[in-house]
């Protein structure tokens, strides 16, 4: 039986997937930074609910890391 993949262009592909996902998380880190120094410079009535965002941001990511990784 032929195979019909290429092996090469299979890797290539996985190392950019890769790479993406490591490109995401950097960003993700550098938006979550973000977040923190803005909760920890800015005290507000609002404070709360960036502290929320940044939560809410963490825990979807942690999903969408867990679906890269599955």
């Amino acid at each position: 039986m032929k195979n019909i993949m290429r092996i090469d262009y299979v890797n290539s592909s996985l190392d950019k997937f890769k790479l993406y996902k490591k490109q995401e998380q950097l960003l993700v880190d550098s938006i979550t930074g973000c977040l923190d120094e803005i909760k920890y410079n800015y005290q507000s009535n609002n404070s709360k609910k960036v502290d929320n965002l940044n939560n809410e941001l963490v825990e979807k990511i942690n999903i969408i890391a867990n679906i890269h990784d599955n």
